[in-house]
């Protein structure tokens, strides 16, 4: 299967080592604004220096070799990059959290089914073995009361903006933040325990 990876920050990178242990997966190309980022990645993963770079997303959507590509892009272009994909009935893999809101998920959703492609977000809590181990301890607890979700981690951003740097990692125009960004983890993992809430509440 032909993909194309769109952008090129770490989290690619941890992508395209694990999809190259995959028989069916050949790294078609990369999408970065720059060509030179797009060389700078490549250099770094020499079993794929083969790949097309492209530098705009309607690039990838016209050719038709493309078969998926994996959205790695700011989370605010994360919807407008997937719908642009879909319609041009390429298959996506869009990186946590799919869209910035409901509105922007309906729609990636709303394409997809329109043009029958497969859209999936790139959720990796589920798959690894300690949730598998959780679900069955789920099943010797009894009917749990109260669940209670934290995600913390010291942002290797944080020390930027504390010296007055500005990284997209902590600008809401961006859909980045806390709350939007690292808050879908126990959430994520609520729902696939228990599945959708009949009603959320904040305060």
């Amino acid at each position: 299967m032909n993909f194309v990876i769109v952008g090129t920050n770490f989290i690619s990178d941890t992508l395209l080592k694990a999809a190259n242990t995959l028989i069916d997966f050949n790294l078609y190309g990369v999408c970065s604004r720059a060509t030179t980022s797009g060389e700078a990645f490549l250099a770094k993963h020499p079993k794929n220096t083969q790949a097309k770079i492209f530098t705009s997303i309607e690039q990838v959507c016209q050719d038709e070799h493309v078969d998926a590509v994996y959205i790695a892009a700011p989370n605010s272009l994360h919807q407008l990059y997937a719908v642009q994909c879909l319609a041009a009935a390429k298959h996506v893999l869009g990186e946590k959290p799919a869209a910035a809101n409901s509105a922007e998920l309906a729609a990636i959703i709303a394409t997809a089914k329109k043009h029958q492609c497969l859209y999936m977000e790139a959720m990796m809590t589920t798959h690894l073995p300690n949730f598998a181990l959780l679900q069955q301890a789920m099943l010797k607890i009894g009917t749990p009361r109260k669940f209670i979700g934290q995600y913390s981690q010291y942002s290797s951003r944080y020390d930027k903006y504390k010296n007055g740097e500005r990284p997209n990692t902590f600008l809401p125009q961006f859909a980045n933040g806390a709350l939007v960004d690292l808050g879908i983890y126990p959430l994520y993992l609520l729902i696939a325990l228990w599945g959708a809430p009949n009603s959320v509440h904040a305060s």
